[in-house]
């Protein structure tokens, strides 16, 4: 049977979130690994998960290098596949079980599966549904079951990236590399977006609106631009150019938000391009 692991990347988490998350994955795979990065609250995740393999860094040093962390200890462990999620994200039942049943529909899909994630539901957020699996370099990272023959390959996040879009890079990456990355058709977990998501009124009805931070605001466009260069397309542009409208209407410290924009607009357009 093939070996299953999964990683949570943790950072300053509600840990009865978390206790949820790990409660719900742990009897579907083999192993359970957390890479905290620099949480203030690490020694309660220790104190409170001593069964669970727990990598800490001494300075958090990004979704991506969590991430690539994560898949080392798959390939460490010898697993065929590595599913990964956030703090937040409370997976279905059999969830695993759901994805190899599509998977092996698929001839050869160990050779020719990169990564399989599947629909998911948050809270005052729309999420696209399909009624069939199909290909999505759009799948998120939380929820992702990735297969370790890739990772064996080279194949892995861009940790120039840190957070934004390194999901996507990921599913771009794995493809321009002959490997194909699916959705499949059933709602797999519960995803968040945090506390800082709000529903406003815009003319007769309600828009969601995402108040991040001026730190996530600038990785935001840095990393747009990035990847713009290293994959030569502007799928991305409009989403973002809607959701930081709307932040710049319906949030203050507009001129903090511009100024992070602009500082990140300049430096994706400098930074050294990482291709794996």
């Amino acid at each position: 049977m093939t070996k299953v692991v999964a990683g949570i990347v943790t950072y300053n988490p509600d840990l009865n979130r978390l206790k949820q998350v790990i409660e719900a994955i742990e009897d579907q795979v083999a192993e359970i690994v957390i890479v905290d990065n620099a949480s203030q609250k690490f020694d309660e995740i220790q104190d409170n998960f001593q069964d669970k393999t727990i990598i800490s860094f001494t300075t958090n040093r990004g979704i991506a290098t969590a991430l690539n962390r994560i898949n080392q200890f798959a390939i460490d462990e010898e697993a065929g596949w590595v599913l990964t999620l956030d703090q937040d994200s409370v997976v279905n039942k059999n969830l695993v079980g759901t994805y190899f049943e599509y998977l092996k529909q698929i001839t050869d899909y160990q050779q020719t599966i990169g990564a399989i994630n599947s629909q998911y539901e948050v809270k005052d957020v729309y999420v696209k549904k399909s009624s069939h699996v199909e290909e999505d370099l759009d799948v998120i990272t939380s929820g992702l079951l990735t297969n370790v023959r890739a990772l064996n390959s080279g194949i892995g996040y861009d940790d120039n990236m840190f957070i934004d879009l390194v999901d996507f890079d990921f599913n771009y990456t794995l493809n321009s590399r002959g490997y194909l990355v699916l959705r499949a058709p059933f709602v797999g977990y519960q995803h968040e977006l945090g506390s800082d998501v709000k529903r406003v009124r815009f003319f007769n009805k309600y828009i969601s609106v995402i108040n991040y931070s001026t730190f996530r605001i600038y990785y935001q466009w840095r990393n747009l631009i990035y990847f713009y260069r290293k994959w030569h397309t502007t799928k991305y542009f409009l989403s973002f150019s809607k959701q930081t409208m709307k932040r710049l209407i319906y949030t203050g410290n507009r001129l903090s938000q511009i100024g992070a924009i602009l500082r990140g607009i300049w430096n994706g357009s400098r930074l050294h391009i990482k291709r794996k």
